[in-house]
């Protein structure tokens, strides 16, 4: 037996797979996009699976259609950290394979077993990860040692905050080119059109397309949320692809503006530009019909910060486009709006011919914010305790005679924070959101490529949604956080490619030099 041959083990010959997509950072942003797989059913499900509550009957199962785009984003993030952690091991013992045979060419003395020293593939990190993960360890810590802390409700709220924030993980893993990333987003528009369309249906035909049970029976509450239109007809606010009445505004503001967007993008088909056109004015339509002044708002506030970023880039003739083309959108959805809506939707927007004072719109908000400051931060400077508010107190924490951890209200997004981390929770969740908000917007703005730089500026604008959002929701506890999470883990696989791609290429361009100087 030759003794210098090595036993079959972890240096023996290993079989190399098909592919090591998910290690591969290398590969060409500029490629073609993969087949259709995981990311596009997660962005149906996420905008679409609402839909399931248009089928009679389904109103018991209400919790689990609802909770359905959470727990799918936790299936992917296991599914794909599985992957990885799985190729990476199949490429390490092929490497180190590979490194043994050749080692069967150096004599038994000389050799040694230099296969333990190959790295394997890192985890492309980044520090909006880091600063993520750092909040959700100060939730865990409140979760298990504050003693307000509802033991059920919030194990429950804890995995909620996970399962939103789980594709901030592995959407860096599986976005692969710009095509990829172009893909999504044109997916993202499709689902939340025909939510909007049927939102205006809805208007036209309610008898017809809205949903066959609300959410709430209460016939007061219904009333409450409608509105007299032309003729003293009754409207109530349209639903689109949900059971609530006004759910039909969060498709109006992605359709709007990402149909804006997707219609001035390079290379996209006559034919497709003039179907973003109409989804570019369908989405304020619904906004005016749904009578959400805030999203109307944040629709007009990221449209000109998509017009900026255009600028810092130097693309004049883009930013006017963007702005006139908006100016003219927005003008011909109100008086489309006004036609059905009448009276009730020029009454609802009256800040806009400057009927109203747009201050005191805030002012209704201002109060949360004020009485998160001067009131619940002296008493809760630490967090109130996981599971006080929210839909997990709603469903675990409901007992009214439970004194030690009542439930909380909470209207603003800094008061769950509050509540969930205290201070600390302020400091660690919202430096998460900058860093990847910076790191976005610094690649859009430096990238010298003006198609990719032209999409990473979209996708800063649309999380820019989320964000403005706290103001006057507790967004990163609903599917806008999902959606922040998701397209900023996008954008920044496709900067670590890139990355990835420059420093193989000055590699390959410096050792060229020095073979030749050789």
């Amino acid at each position: 037996m030759d003794k210098s041959r090595k036993p079959a083990g972890r240096f023996s010959a290993a079989k190399a797979p098909l592919s090591f997509d998910l290690l591969r950072l290398e590969q060409d942003i500029d490629g073609d996009a993969p087949p259709w797989g995981w990311p596009e059913i997660f962005i149906v499900i996420q905008y679409v699976s609402t839909g399931l509550l248009f089928i009679p009957g389904t109103q018991p199962f209400r919790f689990l259609i609802r909770a359905l785009p959470y727990l799918f984003s936790g299936f992917l993030l296991l599914l794909y950290l599985y992957k990885f952690f799985k190729q990476r091991e199949q490429k390490w013992k092929l490497d180190a394979s590979m490194q043994a045979a050749q080692m069967e060419e150096i004599p038994a003395r000389g050799r040694k077993l230099r296969g333990r020293q190959i790295a394997k593939v890192p985890f492309p990190y980044h520090g909006m990860q880091g600063w993520l993960l750092a909040a959700l360890t100060l939730m865990t810590l409140v979760w298990l040692f504050h003693p307000n802390s509802h033991f059920t409700a919030g194990m429950g709220q804890l995995f909620f905050q996970f399962l939103i924030a789980a594709p901030a993980f592995w959407a860096v893993l599986v976005v692969k080119s710009r095509k990829h990333l172009i893909r999504l987003l044109v997916l993202t528009f499709a689902t939340n059109f025909i939510s909007a369309g049927m939102g205006v249906l809805q208007v036209y035909y309610p008898d017809n397309f809205n949903p066959p049970e609300f959410t709430s029976a209460d016939p007061e509450m219904i009333k409450r949320l409608q509105y007299e239109g032309p003729g003293g007809k009754m409207i109530l606010r349209p639903c689109g692809l949900t059971d609530t009445p006004g759910g039909a505004s969060y498709a109006g503001l992605f359709t709007g503006f990402l149909g804006l967007g997707l219609a001035l993008s390079p290379g996209m088909p006559a034919w497709g530009r003039l179907l973003c056109i109409f989804g570019a004015g369908l989405g304020p339509l619904v906004l005016l019909l749904t009578q959400v002044r805030s999203l109307f708002i944040v629709l007009a506030g990221v449209t000109c910060v998509f017009a900026g970023i255009m600028f810092l880039q130097r693309r004049i003739i883009l930013v006017q486009l963007i702005l006139g083309m908006g100016l003219l959108i927005g003008i011909g959805a109100f008086v489309w709006a006004i036609n059905i809506g009448g009276e009730g939707v020029r009454d609802r927007f009256g800040f806009v011919f400057g009927e109203e004072n747009y201050g005191d719109l805030a002012n209704e908000r201002n109060q949360f914010w004020t009485d998160t400051f001067q009131r619940l931060l002296p008493r809760y400077p630490f967090g109130a305790g996981m599971g006080r508010w929210g839909i997990m107190q709603a469903t675990f924490n409901n007992n009214p005679s439970n004194t030690t951890s009542e439930p909380l209200y909470v209207e603003v997004q800094i008061t769950g924070w509050l509540f969930d981390g205290g201070v600390l929770l302020w400091i660690l969740y919202p430096l998460a959101l900058i860093w990847a908000a910076a790191q976005i917007l610094k690649s859009s703005i430096d990238q010298r490529h003006l198609e990719i730089a032209y999409w990473y500026a979209m996708v800063f604008a649309l999380n820019l949604t989320a964000v403005v959002q706290s103001y006057s929701q507790p967004t990163f506890n609903t599917q806008f956080g999902i959606l922040f999470w998701f397209f900023s883990g996008a954008a920044i696989g496709l900067i670590f490619r890139q990355k990835e791609n420059l420093v193989k290429a000055l590699a390959q361009k410096l050792t060229h030099k020095v073979s030749r100087f050789a």
